[in-house]
């Protein structure tokens, strides 16, 4: 195996981590079905995200490797869809005292194996192109942002809610296993043929993978509109197992043409086997695919930092400061994305056409943050200045929100450009642990930057946003809250979001100029 099927394998991996954001296309009949209140609903979400980053999963992968790290991910997330779908099949007859709680459960089991499959896939992908790690972590985190678009399109039209939960099981606990097997993708002899590219070469291969993902979201962005202005063209189950063949035959095209990119040699061979496999005596002293081994620089400078070392620098605490305000804002506009909309006026089908944008722009954000900011490394700019970007990015989105009163349009605008800037906070975070901490505790490193995402999320999108809205809602003669409608539903919470982001900006640009030096070095 070559780091290409390597990278082939990562992105199988990822799409199954990525099927978390999944959840809203079941949650109403999760809420019907178990009879549910909103606020129980929103709970179990927070449960999914405490789950998917919660931090275990970096120490397990630091301690275990990829191979095992990947099957016990795959276990966790198949086994808590596979729960949530008996819950959604019989959990009726317990009540909503009894459902709401192991609903909780099923959710932080599903969200937890998520991490194991995203940390295993961008470790090995970090670790197999560390000259290239901005544009590899866009191009796998991309996919992970994009799966729910896709899965949803696969499976979620020609198949009931349940159904499409039990599909969730198969593909999530499926994809992941056989990546660990290896994949079949390339000729007998293309390990050996393989010996590596120079950095051109390999820049080069990873924009085409990158303009193939930009063509699948263009595609899915198509479809997704098709089905809204033109309903009859998916009337019948022909035509929607038509459109699954079809996202299936793009996804599989994509991940067997990245195993592939023309070969020419140019340093030393990487080795030819497959970081996902089971490892060897002896592994942890030569192969350079996985993270453990012998001692590594990082991007940024020459330390490798441990996680009890890296949980006291100044650097961890100023990025955590800058990843909060942006995270939060993220997650609060993509959860509040079909009130956002239809308390200006939109119908349904707007709101679908917003989620839809969001998770495109969210998708083509990763990938332009990782190429970009190779780019700007290359050049002698310090990667923060991307993250400092980020959050004026997010805090224009939500002035523009703010600003633009009940306009549905500008709702498109504004939720777009939120999910670009979320977009990007998701590529630097795996790169600048890498960049400042170095490799050989990635995962460790990696997971603890993700409680600010926690923290971001509880913030702004289950405190803040409907606090806010409950604040303007409309009242009926029984003083109970129906709905909110006006500009005054979301207008507190985008103004004081684009403040925090204001100061996450801050916090960045602390970043930026602390580890300026640590650039200079590499």
């Amino acid at each position: 195996m070559t780091r290409w099927s390597n990278l082939a394998m990562c992105m199988l991996v990822i799409v199954s981590g990525g099927t978390v954001y999944s959840f809203g296309a079941y949650s109403s009949a999760l809420k019907e079905k178990l009879s549910l209140t909103q606020e129980q609903l929103e709970i179990a979400a927070l449960c999914s995200n405490l789950g998917n980053y919660i931090g275990l999963a970096g120490f397990f992968y630091d301690r275990f490797g990829a191979a095992i790290s990947v099957r016990f991910g795959a276990g966790l997330i198949g086994a808590g869809y596979g729960a949530q779908w008996l819950l959604m099949k019989r959990g009726a007859a317990l009540g909503p005292a009894l459902a709401a709680p192991l609903l909780c459960v099923c959710c932080f089991v599903w969200g937890h194996g998520s991490g194991y499959l995203d940390v295993a896939a961008i470790g090995t992908g970090v670790a197999a192109f560390p000259r290239q790690r901005g544009a590899v972590v866009g191009l796998l985190k991309s996919l992970y942002g994009l799966a729910s678009s896709l899965i949803v399109l696969f499976a979620a039209y020609w198949s009931s809610e349940e159904t499409f939960v039990g599909i969730l099981a198969l593909i999530a606990l499926g994809l992941p296993l056989v990546a660990t097997l290896g994949l079949d993708v390339g000729g007998p002899n293309e390990a050996a043929e393989d010996g590596g590219e120079d950095d051109a070469s390999a820049s080069k291969a990873l924009d085409a993978a990158s303009l193939r993902i930009v063509g699948l979201a263009a595609a899915a962005l198509t479809l997704a509109v098709l089905r809204i202005v033109a309903p009859t063209l998916f009337s019948s189950l022909g035509a929607n197992v038509a459109v699954s063949v079809v996202v299936a035959l793009g996804l599989a095209y994509q991940t067997r043409v990245a195993a592939g990119p023309a070969k020419a040699p140019a340093f030393a061979p990487l080795e030819s086997r497959n970081p996902l496999a089971d490892e060897e005596p002896g592994d942890e002293e030569r192969a350079p695919s996985l993270n453990r081994g012998a001692k590594r620089t990082s991007l940024a400078g020459t330390l490798e930092s441990p996680p009890r070392a890296t949980a006291v620098r100044p650097e961890l605490w100023l990025f955590l400061a800058a990843i909060l305000p942006g995270a939060g804002m993220g997650l609060m506009t993509i959860n509040n994305l079909g009130q956002i909309v239809s308390a200006r006026g939109g119908n349904l089908a707007m709101q679908e056409a917003c989620t839809t944008l969001v998770s495109i722009a969210n998708c083509l954000g990763r990938l332009a943050c990782g190429r970009v900011a190779d780019s700007l490394v290359a050049r002698g700019t310090p990667r923060p200045a991307l993250m400092v970007a980020a959050d004026l990015a997010g805090c224009l989105s939500m002035l523009f929100l703010y600003a633009s009163g009940e306009s549905v349009g500008a709702a498109l605008a504004g939720a777009a450009c939120a999910g670009f800037a979320y977009g990007m906070i998701w590529t630097l975070i795996p790169t600048l642990a890498s960049d400042l901490f170095g490799r050989e505790s990635f995962g460790s490193n990696y997971m603890l930057c993700l409680p600010a995402v926690i923290a971001g999320s509880i913030l702004f999108s289950t405190l803040l946003a409907p606090a806010v809205y409950a604040a303007n809602a409309s009242t009926d003669d029984g003083d109970d809250a129906v709905g909110c409608v006006g500009a005054g539903c979301f207008g507190d919470t985008f103004l004081a979001t684009a403040a925090a982001c204001l100061v996450g900006a801050s916090a960045a640009a602390g970043l930026l100029v602390k580890s300026r030096r640590l650039y200079e070095l590499q």
